[in-house]
């Protein structure tokens, strides 16, 4: 009787496109755009539709088949991509990725299993299990796990704890939940055991008899706690069978699927009694065990230079990763078998499968005020240079729009900023007693490229018109020098005068310099002194003086002196005439 053993490869490796060369390239949203669309193109014509059969219904040895895109949940599309000839392919920089989109672009990093791993041992949260901090080989018949510590035995179902093991393509960690539980027929012992080699979730459920019986093991994932934290993660893993008559099924909770086949596996569905191709159950070939090389409990892509035999990729998005194993009697493609036990190997951080995704994008906005500040400041006195009123302040507000690749964390802009836009004219306050020197700040038009802008009104203080007048009189008098009348008064007085204007503004009660202004000099006119009989003017012709605010009163005396004379014979002048370089005026006695 042949040996069963069944074995998990790899890990998950999950990886932005082409490192850092696209991180920069996805700057620039063009070539970004471009990359999209390759990797769509990647994923919507890799693959073939079906495997290439031989009679017997199983992939041809040494063969590797990408199948056609799978779409996850509707909207996430994955495909393997790549030729797989040995160990390394399926190591990070291998020939050998998946690549995957969402069609909605909600497939971020956050959801993104990048790796399993941890130190130490687990730690058993439920079940009764037995706790080995070191064993050597289970020296069973049916499996030879080799050496092996920090292992559990348990029967029926456990979970257990493996703290920060689920490493997040955005650099976050979370604890992973593994709850294992055997099922079908009866079985000796159930181990989990993590090896520090490959720090991988290992667990193998033991039975032999010569009768054909089913023998289950089942197995569920979760991130964050045993019951998950709500949310669905990408998941990637490699199963491998290395040895002829054992069947890998996998039903795996939520959406999943098969995505890449190493030759000598057989797609089948497990539905009752009956198995029919092409659904989510991989069975080996009966003589796969003669094409694995070394000893059966060896991996079958356990060399550098193996060939891919028995190996089946496989991808989840889910919030539970749920494995069923099984190991039936009953006939499979013309298979049969003996049931025995299982065994799997998941998680190991010997290999990783890396995953190309393209970038979600975030709808991002970037934002610009450009701010307008008036201030009022009085210019004179003692308040110069403090406020006259509290500052008028306005503002505009620019926004641009642009995505941010969730991979890089680089942001395209748009180039769309809002347009241009004007600031209020804004009348300047009425303070009483002062005047501003503009009435009006006109608001300037500004974008988003304008610096802010700070202008000042001064108060400067208001006019007080004031004026005075100053009169100069002029005062004549006519007055008897001598003779019989001598003092007396000949007439009454000539009285004159002349008003001047004085005009001036004050400001804070200062006179404002330049504004204190008087009327013109003015000039008295001429006067002819009158005539006394017997007497004579001393003066007949007053002369008017030019006088200004600045002069005093004027006050004149003409005096008059006696001639006593009989009555002449008077000779009247019709017209002026000039006798003895003397003029008469008509009408003047001579």
């Amino acid at each position: 009787m042949k040996q069963k053993y069944l074995y998990s490869l790899s890990a998950i490796t999950l990886a932005a496109l082409g490192g850092v060369a696209a991180a920069t390239a996805y700057q620039n949203p063009i070539v970004h755009a471009e990359n999209i669309n390759d990797i769509k193109n990647i994923v919507d014509t890799t693959g073939s539709n079906g495997l290439s059969w031989d009679s017997s219904g199983y992939t041809s040895y040494n063969s590797w088949t990408n199948l056609k895109a799978s779409t996850l949940a509707g909207k996430i599309k994955i495909v393997g991509h790549g030729q797989v000839n040995n160990l390394h392919d399926l190591q990070q920089g291998g020939n050998y990725k998946v690549y995957a989109y969402s069609t909605d672009n909600s497939l971020d990093n956050s959801h993104i299993i990048q790796s399993i791993h941890w130190d130490g041992a687990a730690k058993a949260v439920s079940g009764e299990t037995t706790y080995h901090a070191s064993a050597g080989s289970t020296g069973w018949t049916h499996y030879d796990l080799g050496p092996h510590i920090d292992s559990f035995d348990f029967d029926g179902k456990a979970t257990f704890e493996m703290p920060n093991a689920v490493h997040l393509s955005n650099g976050q960690m979370k604890d992973l939940y593994a709850t294992i539980s055997t099922g079908g027929g009866p079985r000796t012992n159930n181990h989990m055991t993590v090896w520090n080699k490959d720090k991988a979730v290992n667990y193998t459920t033991d039975y032999w008899t010569s009768d054909y019986n089913d023998i289950n093991t089942e197995v569920w994932y979760h991130v964050g706690s045993p019951n998950g934290d709500g949310q669905k993660y990408l998941w990637v893993d490699a199963v491998s069978d290395i040895d002829g008559g054992q069947t890998v099924m996998n039903k795996m909770g939520g959406d999943a699927a098969f995505i890449s086949v190493g030759g000598g596996l057989s797609f089948v569905q497990y539905n009752g009694e009956n198995y029919d191709r092409n659904d989510q159950c991989v069975q080996a070939r009966p003589d796969l065990g003669f094409a694995a090389p070394g000893p059966v409990h060896q991996n079958a892509l356990d060399g550098l230079t193996d060939t891919p035999t028995g190996v089946a990729v496989l991808a989840a998005y889910t919030d539970t990763f749920h494995k069923t194993l099984t190991n039936t009697k009953r006939t499979l493609q013309g298979v049969s078998g003996k049931g025995t036990g299982v065994a799997d190997a998941d998680f190991g951080a010997g290999t990783s499968i890396p995953i190309e995704v393209p970038p979600s994008f975030t709808d991002v906005n970037r934002k610009k005020t450009v701010n307008k500040t008036i201030h009022y400041v009085y210019n004179a006195g003692d308040k110069k240079g403090q406020a006259a009123a509290p500052d008028n302040n306005q503002s505009k507000n620019f926004m641009e729009t642009g995505k941010r690749n969730s991979n890089t964390g680089a942001i395209t802009w748009n180039n769309n900023w809002t347009g241009a836009q004007k600031f209020d004219d804004i009348t300047s306050p009425h303070i009483q007693g002062w005047h501003a020197d503009r009435t009006v700040v006109t608001g300037q038009t500004v974008d988003h490229d304008s610096n802010d802008i700070v202008e000042t009104v001064y108060y400067e203080p208001d006019d007080t018109s004031k004026s005075a007048t100053k009169t100069v009189n002029e005062t004549i008098h006519y007055i008897y020098r001598n003779g019989p009348k001598a003092g007396q008064e000949v007439a009454p007085d000539h009285l004159d005068s002349k008003t001047f204007t004085h005009t001036w503004k004050e400001a804070l009660g200062q006179v404002i310099v330049g504004s204190d202004k008087w009327t013109d000099p003015q000039k008295f006119d001429n006067v002819k002194s009158p005539n006394a009989a017997d007497y004579k003017c001393e003066e007949p012709i007053y002369n008017g003086q030019t006088v200004d605010h600045n002069s005093r009163d004027i006050e004149k005396t003409i005096y008059y002196n006696w001639e006593p004379h009989p009555d002449p014979v008077k000779t009247w002048v019709e017209n002026n005439v000039q006798v003895d370089n003397k003029t008469y005026i008509a009408g003047d006695d001579v």
